[in-house]
């Protein structure tokens, strides 16, 4: 341990805090989860559905998606949101990559806290997240996408996060350091940063804007708007001095009036978030408490989720990929299973070849194909559900699937069979269940002929 005496710069010495900090181990997940949502472009529609398919392996990230979907702030006209896919589709992909980017880094953070410095942790990512929200709400006014100023002001401050989280004694004698010697403090937080940053090879674009970075200084740099922003964020954390982002929106062609909006809705964020952010956030007044969000039965959700297939159908311009991608997402959701996927026919291979995937498993088989045998040629040939067991179905004695329960359900477009529907579970499925699969099939057999037809 650091010893805590004397000079700044005896009780402080970044580079042995830095190696220490490298020695914890990487960021959880964060360099990860910017790579695969930075990579997800909204161009692409199989890019879409592996957001969604990423989301859905995680039953918390899932939920707390679904939570903020739902929530005022980004849903204010209170639609129902019950799927993912769904959320995609009517918020936006790039307000869902930002969902799934602050739940995901939300998720992993806290799995690493220890009890002994839970409380330090969340206090410094309530406001983190109050800074990316509020400051979101301004990309219309700023020369920066919202996805640039979301990310930017939420790992503003990340330095201060990973002490906290690694070394909570050393991050209190570097606030008390902080104190009289505040240009120090800030010179050694970025110097951490940006040897940390190079080490998890963080983008250069995050790393410029760690706090305490020289490119604060260029005035048109986003360094330099999250540092000002930073500031008047901290007067209202602190004092609960709302003039200093009146001024910051001022300067920035924002109606000043607008700060207690912007503090209201990104305080309703983060309690939407994370409940118990709610108590490092007292500073705010006003605003009705939100109870938990909805736990939906499993019948509920199939209604909800085949009211959502079915407006999608009848809405225009819908594409059969959209509902296919749903259809997937409501049997993995509602009868609780472990993947579920969708292969397409290939005649003269003789093979599934697997186009969309979700559940646990849906990385492992995508783009793989799997053999056509008798057991599934008689599925097409009867054209309607069958389950049993995988041990009985002879053509995927040698594929790599897990000993499970598989429901097949065959897609025939115009008499000709197009492709297979697979859900895979521990449990045998019931006749109900593949009644009800079978309404699900045949709306995206409906999506499917629509858009031929179009």
């Amino acid at each position: 341990m650091i010893a805590h005496k004397k000079s700044f710069q005896q009780s402080f010495n970044w580079r042995e805090i830095s190696t220490l900090l490298l020695e914890r181990g990487e960021l959880p997940a964060t360099s990860r989860i910017l790579r695969i949502v930075g990579n997800v472009e909204p161009e692409d529609q199989l890019s879409a559905q592996d957001l969604a398919a990423l989301i859905l392996k995680d039953f918390g990230l899932t939920k707390k998606v679904l939570r903020l979907a739902n929530s005022c702030f980004y849903n204010p006209n209170g639609i129902e949101i019950a799927t993912v896919s769904k959320a995609i589709i009517f918020l936006g992909f790039n307000v869902i990559k930002k969902i799934a980017l602050a739940t995901n880094y939300l998720e992993e953070i806290l799995r690493k806290t220890s009890s002994k410095n839970r409380a330090l942790v969340l206090s410094l990512l309530s406001k983190s997240f109050f800074a990316a929200f509020m400051l979101a709400r301004l990309d219309r006014a700023l020369d920066f996408s919202q996805e640039e100023l979301f990310i930017s002001a939420l790992f503003y401050r990340l330095v201060r996060v990973l002490l906290a989280l690694h070394l909570p004694e050393e991050y209190l004698t570097l606030v008390q350091l902080e104190q009289n010697n505040p240009v120090k403090a800030r010179e050694a937080l970025y110097l951490i940063g940006e040897r940390l940053g190079k080490a998890w090879s963080f983008p250069s674009s995050l790393v410029d804007i760690l706090e305490g970075s020289p490119k604060e200084k260029e005035e048109k740099h986003l360094a330099a708007l999250v540092a000002d922003f930073d500031q008047a964020v901290q007067a209202v954390l602190e004092r609960n001095d709302h003039e200093p982002l009146r001024r910051f929106c001022k300067d920035h062609a924002v109606d000043p009036k607008m700060a207690a909006s912007l503090v209201e809705g990104a305080y309703q964020a983060v309690k939407d978030l994370h409940r118990p952010f709610a108590k490092y956030l007292k500073f705010c007044e006003g605003g009705e408490e939100r109870g938990e969000e909805p736990v939906f039965q499993h019948e509920e959700f199939f209604q909800k989720a085949l009211a959502e297939i079915t407006a999608l159908l009848a809405s225009p311009g819908q594409k059969y990929q959209e509902v296919l991608f749903m259809v997937l997402e409501t049997i993995c959701r509602a009868f609780e299973c472990e993947s579920v996927l969708f292969g397409l026919l290939k005649v003269k291979e003789g093979a599934l070849s697997i186009r969309y995937s979700v559940g646990q498993r849906n990385g492992a088989l995508k783009d793989k194909t799997l053999p056509v045998g008798e057991v599934l040629k008689e599925i097409f040939r009867k054209k309607t559900e069958w389950a049993g067991k995988k041990s009985t179905i002879p053509e995927f004695e040698k594929i790599d699937l897990p000993e499970a329960d598989i429901l097949f359900s065959p897609l025939i477009i115009l008499e000709r069979p197009l492709g297979m529907i697979m859900a895979l579970r521990k449990r045998p499925f019931s006749s109900e269940e593949s009644q009800k699969v079978a309404i699900l099939r045949n709306l995206a057999v409906m999506s499917i002929v629509q858009t031929k037809r179009g």
